[in-house]
């Protein structure tokens, strides 16, 4: 009797190594920061692509991506959000890229985030943060 359970869980063991799930993924492969003004009245101007892709590694069941909601920020204050409205399909073991090209109103800036943007400028780096969530089945 133990040797037959034994020998099953080696059996689920190997199983599901061999057909392990793979789980939808979301990621960000690409942004470019297309624009970046800042005047001296402290507002900042920017413009920025940002591509999603939305991952499915499971080859045995199609992946259905909904509600993906992304919230832009700068230095913790909101430029904007990015919705995908409507729910999506990725087949099995495929990705599909959603681009959003994202030119939000001004950002007012206080005196010490200008200096960061200036700060910024001299590095030739300048982070955004994206902070989102989305259902998968």
């Amino acid at each position: 009797m133990a040797i037959s359970v034994i020998i099953l869980g080696i059996l689920v063991f190997v199983g599901y190594i061999v057909i392990h799930p793979r789980f939808p993924t979301i990621s960000i492969p690409y942004a470019h920061l297309d624009l970046l003004r800042n005047d001296y009245a402290g507002l900042l101007q920017t413009q920025l692509t940002i591509v999603v892709m939305a991952q499915n590694g499971n080859a045995k069941a199609h992946a259905t991506f909904s509600d993906l909601r992304f919230n832009l920020s700068y230095q913790g204050q909101d430029v904007t959000t990015l919705v995908a409205h409507d729910p999506f399909d990725v087949p099995k073991n495929n990705s599909k890229f959603l681009t959003y090209v994202v030119q939000p109103n001004s950002i007012p800036l206080n005196p010490d985030q200008m200096e960061e943007v200036d700060e910024s400028w001299k590095r030739n780096m300048i982070g955004f943060e994206l902070k989102g969530n989305g259902r998968t089945r």
